[in-house]
């Protein structure tokens, strides 16, 4: 397993891992950590920006899991432009008087065993922040209309905290929780 920052001709590998992961909220106990596949101009925006975008890639070159985070800079930018996908967490986020970064989406291929890939990412980015010298990071965790239970587990394992703020979409059939690190 390699980790390494995503590259534009990583966004086939990406795209191909998110559609395998997705979230289905008619069939909500079943595996899908991810509510929505980015476009690839969505994807080459945030690799060419984010200094916190990573692909893991099997023995095979094969990407088999992606961490995408951006730093609160980076969120602004994209709040400006109308293309951040989570409104809801903006005004916790925006109140937050230190640098952090935001987790928007850890996947690993459902299909891989999990070698510890989720882990080794979050390692990188840790490494990568402290080099930064940012010590805050926040992610949105779904709650209902299931609960993300492995995905709180992960993070909680890594220490994050459950803030106890949520946050519904518009149509209310989403509630997320926000955990900080």
């Amino acid at each position: 397993m390699r980790i390494d920052h995503a590259k534009k001709e990583d966004i086939e590998g990406i795209i191909k891992v998110a559609e395998k992961s997705l979230f289905n909220p008619e069939s909500p106990n079943q595996n899908g950590s991810i509510g929505y596949v980015l476009s690839k101009k969505e994807y080459l925006y945030r690799i060419n920006e984010s200094h916190y975008f990573y692909v893991s890639k099997g023995e095979d070159g094969e990407i088999n899991g992606f961490l995408m985070c951006y730093s609160n800079k980076l969120l602004r930018r994209m709040q400006d432009k109308g293309i951040f996908h989570h409104d809801g967490v903006l005004s916790y986020l925006n109140q937050q008087d230190r640098p952090y970064v935001y987790g928007e989406t850890i996947v690993v291929d459902p299909n891989v065993t999990k070698n510890n890939i989720g882990s080794s990412m979050m390692l990188k980015l840790f490494k990568d922040m402290k080099s930064a010298e940012i010590r805050d990071m926040h992610v949105l965790l779904r709650h209902n209309p299931s609960r993300n239970t492995p995905s709180i587990e992960f993070c909680e394992k890594l220490g994050f905290k459950f803030t106890g703020d949520e946050i519904q979409n518009q149509d209310k059939k989403f509630t997320w929780g926000i955990y900080r690190l």
